[in-house]
């Protein structure tokens, strides 16, 4: 609508643009792709569901299966693909 009033102004076919003083709409504010653990627990807290414990499953790629927390592994060619791809490499 905008465009079609500035077009009439522009042309000469009108003097007046009824949108000239109104505010385009927001974007909505779109969800980060991932949450900190603080962020984790008050959401969880705010709807009722307060954290007891948190337990990481995966990072991105990467399944952490029956693996003990604190031990490490090698990354498999594929793992090492879908990180790179995920931050744009």
């Amino acid at each position: 609508m905008r465009g079609l009033h500035r077009f009439a102004v522009r042309e000469g076919l009108t003097d007046d643009d009824p949108t000239a003083d109104v505010k385009p709409p927001r974007l909505p504010r779109r969800l980060p792709k991932a949450l900190d653990v603080d962020q984790v627990e008050r959401l969880l807290a705010a709807v009722g569901h307060p954290v007891q414990e948190l337990v990481r499953t995966d990072i991105g790629a990467v399944t952490l299966g029956d693996q003990r927390p604190g031990s490490i592994r090698v990354l498999s060619r594929k793992e090492v693909g879908e990180l790179y791809k995920a931050v744009g490499l």
